[in-house]
């Protein structure tokens, strides 16, 4: 069971980013994401791959 290994990840994000479905395995919503980088500092290495968009303008909405 991966569900230890990625506990953190779900707990930690404030907009749900990560989300555990036992059937597929874990969701990722992207356009949820506010680029806090709390998940680069709580989930375990190796887990995600996380870096800032590149140009300093903070978080860009796509959606509406």
């Amino acid at each position: 069971d991966r569900l230890p290994l990625i506990a953190s990840c779900l707990k930690i994000c404030p907009t749900h980013v990560f989300e555990w479905d036992g059937e597929v395995g874990m969701r990722i919503y992207f356009g949820r994401c506010l680029e806090c980088g709390a998940c680069s500092m709580a989930c375990q290495p190796g887990n995600i791959d996380f870096d800032y968009p590149p140009g300093g303008y903070g978080v860009v909405y796509r959606f509406g």
